[in-house]
């Protein structure tokens, strides 16, 4: 983890995931490298390059530090919230507003029932706000 991101951390959100924490930074670039294979083929002009390079970085981090500290700190959460706007008010996004929120909404909704479900069965706390 980056000296910058343990500040936005207590230390309850910094226990060993799935992954050892030495692995976070080739963990980052190996997602970011895939998630960059698979957008390639459809960009056009350095506008979308920019910007799916940028928001697959920051998905990537975020990926990463979930597998190894379990945490999904808002420093990324919220850039990477605020980009979907950004993308789509420049056109690297090929949504329009009422499609997007309406994917958003039921993306939340279905993700916050299951929450909802699986901690009902288990009695236990499932996923975190991030997460959702």
């Amino acid at each position: 983890m980056f000296a910058f991101e343990r500040q936005f951390l207590t230390e309850e959100d910094m226990a060993e995931g799935l992954i050892h924490e030495r692995f976070h930074i080739p963990v980052t670039l190996a997602i970011f490298f895939g998630l960059l294979s698979i957008a390639y083929p459809s960009l056009n002009g350095l506008t979308e390059y920019a910007f799916w390079g940028f928001t697959s970085l920051i998905l990537a981090r975020l990926v990463a530090l979930d597998l190894t500290n379990h945490t999904l700190p808002n420093i990324y959460v919220a850039p990477l919230a605020l980009l979907s706007f950004v993308g789509i008010a420049i056109g690297a996004v090929a949504l329009s507003w009422q499609q997007a929120l309406l994917g958003g909404f039921i993306g939340f909704g279905a993700i916050l029932f299951f929450s909802f479900l699986i901690e009902f069965m288990l009695k236990s706390a499932f996923l975190g706000g991030g997460d959702i």
